[in-house]
This record gives structure tokens, sequence and C-alpha cells, in this order.
């Protein structure tokens, strides 16, 4: 696919299936991560877990759950994959949710060209971030701590290729 053609059929997927993502495919998905532009090269103060273990994942939707008063069941969607993006706690923490957030776009736009599909999980990482005894049993410890997620699969819900073309209001000063 085109990159246009890409952009255009990404969309956030709140219901995903049971079927696993490939190993292949979730090193490609990885790779793309990697290869985001990160503030001053820093590469080495971000982290990336990946979480497929379904205790974690029930913790991660419990977690999430609480957090919004229980409003929410399941605020990953049941996916079987999630992605976190955590970084090294320092002074201006701010570069990272703008490095967490290149990474992930990278992500979600190779994702999307693998036909897997991807929700960001931003109300989620705020549940996560505030409890320390879940972040100790995804290995940030104190020295990470949570910036950004995704949640990625296949989409249950019988969506396929909606193309879309968003306008957003432009101004122009030349």
């Amino acid at each position: 696919m085109e990159l246009i053609d890409i952009m255009s059929k990404r969309y956030s997927c709140r219901s995903f299936s049971d079927k696993k993502i490939s190993r292949e495919d979730l090193e490609l998905i990885l790779k793309s991560g990697y290869l985001a532009p990160v503030g001053k090269g820093q590469y080495d103060q971000l982290l990336i877990t990946v979480i497929e273990n379904k205790d974690l994942l029930n913790e991660f939707d419990k977690v999430g759950s609480t957090f919004f008063g229980g409003e929410i069941k399941h605020p990953t969607y049941s996916a079987n994959t999630i992605l976190l993006v955590s970084a090294k706690k320092c002074e201006n923490e701010l570069v990272h949710y703008c490095n967490a957030s290149c990474i992930i776009e990278n992500m979600i736009l190779m994702a999307t060209n693998l036909r897997i599909q991807s929700v960001y999980l931003l109300g989620a990482i705020e549940a996560v971030k505030n409890d320390l005894e879940f972040c100790k049993k995804l290995g940030l410890e104190d020295e990470y701590f949570p910036v950004a997620a995704m949640a990625l699969g296949y989409d249950s819900s019988g969506i396929k290729d909606i193309a879309k073309s968003n306008k957003i209001k432009t101004s122009y000063h030349l």
C-alpha cells in the first residue's frame, strides 16, 4: 500500500478477535517503532514492553477498569497484544510523550499496512502509571514510567478497509 492509503485506512479498533499476531508481523511492527524519530536520538531512554501474557492482559484491564470507576470493563478492548512505551524518569519528561507518540504512530501505521488493527490506549496508561505494583510486574521498577500504549489485533466487528477523507480546518499565513 502507498503511505497515504495506509493513513486513510487506519482507524481505532475497539473490538478484537482471538486471532494472534504472528511473531514475524510483531517484529515488523516493533522495528517500525525503532525507526521513529526520538529527541536528541536518545533511544536508550525508552523501553517498549510487549504484553501477550493473558494474566498480565487481564490485570491491565482490571487496573484500567478500576481507574475508570468500573464504567469501562475492558479498556484494552480484549486485545491479545499490548505494546507499552515507557521512558526513563528525568527532569524534562515532556519530550518522552512526544517521542512515544512518534513511536506509537509508526507502529500503528505498520500494523495497518499488515492489515492488523490497533487503538491508542490513553486512559489506560494513566491507570497503569498510578499502579506501582503493576509497573513492577511489567519490569518498570523505579527507573521507567509508562508513557503511551497501543492495543493490537484483528478486528472482530467486520469493518474492512474504510478509507477516510477527514478535513481539519487549516489556516494559511503566506
